[in-house]
């Protein structure tokens, strides 16, 4: 496995985060040293994730999460997928990084099982959402008939003179 630590266990809740990271680094690097460059200027890898994960020391449900990561984060985006005897093909987007890595933690928890979110939570997240933006739209069409009033009034100053 390539030691990679870029950022410290305090800006991540739990070691199995921060192992995901490292995990994800790892991956990427390795990714990288295998790739081509088509004639795009694209790094692809072409390969077996089945292979790739097991060599940087990763856990089955860890490929599984770091796949996912890759795709959500945009750091990998899978072109082909592979069966059996085919290799996948992936294009190699960006280098992980801890500051988007962090801003993907509800996500990273949601799949690992560390968080659920109920149902009552959702709605009122949605329902805050949805008075956001009816407040944006009222102070949008409150500006709207502001603007209104004075190209009226400037209309009304024009016909009379």
């Amino acid at each position: 496995m390539i030691p990679v630590s870029t950022f410290s266990r305090e800006e991540i809740d739990t070691a199995a985060e921060h192992r995901l990271f490292v995990l994800m680094k790892s991956a990427y690097a390795k990714m990288l040293e295998e790739s081509e460059t088509d004639d795009h200027g694209n790094k692809i890898w072409r390969g077996k994730t089945t292979e790739l994960f097991p060599s940087i020391g990763a856990h089955v449900p860890e490929q599984s999460y770091v796949t996912r990561l890759f795709k959500m984060m945009d750091v990998a985006q899978q072109i082909t997928k592979g069966h059996r005897g085919t290799p996948s093909e992936w294009v190699l987007v960006q280098e992980p990084k801890p500051e988007i890595f962090i801003l993907f933690k509800d996500k990273i928890q949601d799949m690992r099982g560390g968080r659920r979110t109920s149902k009552l939570e959702v709605i009122r997240q949605d329902q805050g959402d949805l008075a956001s933006r009816v407040k944006a739209c009222e102070r949008f069409i409150a500006n709207l008939l502001e603007r209104l009033e004075v190209l009226e009034d400037d209309y009304d100053t024009r016909m009379e003179a």
